[in-house]
């Protein structure tokens, strides 16, 4: 049974707050265990979704 991919990429959020954003799984993970690790921050990892990448999410400055 394959997994199933996520073409647009991941976000590593705290709430609603995005932290990361990542164009693999495994980027996503070392940031959520990053984040974890040295900032003591749960976080989650969801897809990103088609709606979001044509509103621009990678034309965005991902930190401010």
């Amino acid at each position: 049974m394959q997994k199933k991919r996520y073409p647009f990429g991941y976000k590593v959020q705290d709430g609603k707050e995005t932290l990361f954003r990542a164009y693999t799984c495994r980027q996503a993970i070392e940031a959520k265990r990053y984040l974890y690790k040295y900032k003591n921050r749960a976080t989650i990892i969801i897809p990103i979704q088609k709606s979001e990448v044509k509103d621009g999410i990678w034309r965005q400055v991902p930190f401010e």
